[in-house]
């Protein structure tokens, strides 16, 4: 019977592990391969910013699962704030940056991003 909590921790580790794994579409899979292909072996500061470049420009949250749940809130912070549509926010894989995301739309004083200068 001492088996039953090993399991289940198990299974919510399963869970919490599976939680930002993209469902395959037509549109994101071949997204997500490019950045994996055009990502992987550059050392881990390149490969963050890599995978959050790629995920900006293609306005697709799915590609920053490639960071692992540690880094990929930050990479989904800057997808939503890069998509001037507050309809991502439902895109976004960990639930919890959704609140945020919403906010952010939500606030009067947002300029939006094209009409923002690049520095």
């Amino acid at each position: 019977m001492k088996r039953a909590p090993l399991l289940a921790g198990l299974i919510v580790l399963a869970v919490l592990l599976t939680a930002c794994v993209p469902l395959p579409t037509p549109g994101d899979t071949s997204d997500l391969s490019a950045a994996r292909s055009a990502c992987t072996g550059l050392p881990d500061p390149e490969r963050t910013q890599c995978i959050v470049d790629r995920a900006t420009q293609a306005l697709n949250p799915d590609i920053c699962s490639l960071l692992g749940i540690a880094v990929d809130d930050m990479c989904l912070q800057a997808v939503y704030e890069a998509a001037d549509d507050p309809a991502i926010c439902d895109r976004l894989c960990l639930e919890e940056i959704r609140p945020t995301c919403r906010a952010c739309y939500a606030d009067p004083g947002r300029v939006p991003r094209l009409l923002t200068p690049n520095p």
